[in-house]
């Protein structure tokens, strides 16, 4: 309660700047005013926004002044105010309080800066900022801060966030987690998202803005059984709010972020996830919370990577204003993965992913390719039957919406989709009747999803057709 009635007593938007002066236990205000303008690395835009900038030194505030002008100083990106001695009501209100001990600056051999705002925290302003929880502050490789990895179904899109988190928060290249052993990654990965420091969340056509930043949710009391309602954070606000006090890079996964309504899901802040828009950038912007009424901001250690699928929907139909926030990096399959076996049996699996892609490319688009994650591990003619009639077979139903004919060509014609003659017998004479339709089924069960002589067919364009010479019914 002590730390909470501290923290309260601050009353304006101020700016508190730690001095150094040599251990030197105490100072005239000349002195202190010196010290406290010098040339600090801080955002003009930030700290011309400061009613009161407030001098402390071993932790207790020692003098308050106002800022009557900000001036650039001789180096890039350091500025320093000219100002005068607070009044006396203010420094009654602040001289002579201690700072809060979570809020001090330990081996700190630089002055340190701090910004309070009006929902009670004060925030550290400094670069570098303090280090939270042990962890050293964030390395200076660059990440995009929002990007999506889009590509056709099955090109790994989820399965590698997981590496693209891991990068941001460790500060290191992508490459370099690449090369790691995947399951250490990943138990890392884990570890982080129980810490709270990575977050995933899918969207869908039913997820609103009351999921993703607040909203007032029935909560059940257990006492009565009645139900009562509360204002409640979402996943989005949750992770900013915990980035914002702490100097670790967040990572907030969105999988699936183009199937949901982006303007209902983002609301007032899809302009402020833009970097310049960020906590900290040349142009930062705040918005007032449309529940809480409270005002808030992104910081720009909190880095969006979605996931898109271009088969429910292609960049160019996807919401402007997220398309031009976000950095798209394309994932497209993948043939030659060292994981694709090459030899089942006498089928290249390899061969045979690719040459069903030139011709659904050919058919379709480029967007609708079939992933190379189908065939990852893949081992055996069960396997390779298995993958067939659970998951390409109903793929290239979807996407052909039940043209056979179509998807007969993609399987260069292998037996797999069956032609049946029509009996003109079951219906009477009639001109709405094609008596030349032609009716598709897939092969039900039989020797030929087991034979590897199906399999090669696809690709072995000498064989085009040979595999569907079967009888048909009569």
């Amino acid at each position: 309660m002590q730390k909470q009635t501290e923290v309260a007593e601050f009353r304006h938007r101020v700016l508190l700047i730690k001095i150094n002066q040599q251990g030197k236990t105490s100072a005239s205000m000349k002195e202190l005013y010196e010290a406290t303008r010098s040339a600090w690395r801080i955002s003009k835009s930030r700290a011309e926004k400061a009613e009161v900038i407030l001098s402390t030194f071993h932790g207790e505030i020692k003098a308050a002044f106002i800022a009557d002008e900000w001036q650039a100083a001789e180096d890039p990106g350091r500025i320093y105010f000219i100002g005068r001695e607070a009044s006396s009501d203010i420094q009654e209100l602040y001289v002579g309080k201690r700072i809060p001990d979570k809020y001090k600056r330990k081996s700190a051999s630089n002055p340190c800066r701090y910004n309070y705002d009006h929902s009670g925290k004060i925030l550290p302003e400094n670069d570098p900022k303090p280090k939270a929880d042990g962890q050293s502050p964030p390395s200076p490789l660059k990440h995009p801060l929002n990007q999506i990895l889009f590509g056709p179904p099955g090109t790994g899109k989820t399965w590698n966030t997981v590496y693209h988190a891991l990068a941001i928060i460790e500060g290191k290249a992508l490459a370099e987690i690449e090369r790691e052993d995947r399951e250490e990654v990943k138990g890392r990965f884990d570890g982080l998202k129980e810490q709270g420091q990575i977050e995933m969340v899918t969207f869908h056509q039913n997820f609103a803005y009351e999921d993703f930043i607040e909203g007032i949710r029935p909560v059940l009391s257990d006492e009565n059984k009645n139900v009562e309602y509360e204002l409640s954070a979402g996943v989005f606000k949750r992770i900013a709010d915990r980035a914002d006090k702490k100097n670790q890079n967040y990572v907030l996964i969105i999988d699936e972020i183009n199937r949901g309504n982006i303007a209902k899901i983002f609301g007032e802040l899809i302009t402020l996830i833009e970097p310049s828009k960020r906590l900290g950038g040349d142009d930062q912007a705040t918005v007032t919370l449309s529940y809480s009424k409270e005002p808030f901001g992104i910081p720009d250690n909190l880095y969006l990577i979605g996931t898109m699928n271009t088969a429910d929907r292609s960049i160019a139909l996807l919401d402007t204003a997220l398309r031009r926030r976000f950095e798209f990096v394309e994932m497209m399959p993948n043939s030659n993965h060292e994981c694709i076996s090459t030899d089942i049996e006498g089928v290249n699996c390899r061969k045979l992913l690719a040459t069903m892609n030139d011709r659904i490319r050919f058919l379709f688009d480029r967007e609708h390719q079939i992933g190379h994650t189908y065939f990852i591990n893949v081992d055996s003619v069960d396997d390779l039957e298995k993958t067939f009639k659970t998951k390409i077979i109903p793929l290239l139903q979807e996407y052909f919406y039940d043209n056979y004919e179509k998807i007969k060509l993609v399987l260069n014609g292998n037996g797999f989709i069956k032609e049946r003659g029509f009996d003109t017998t079951l219906f009477k004479n009639s001109d709405l009747i094609d008596e030349q339709r032609s009716v598709y089924e897939l092969l039900a069960d039989s020797d030929k999803w087991q034979d590897p002589k199906s399999y090669r067919a696809i690709y072995e364009r000498d064989d085009q057709g040979d595999a569907d010479k079967t009888e048909q019914d009569s």
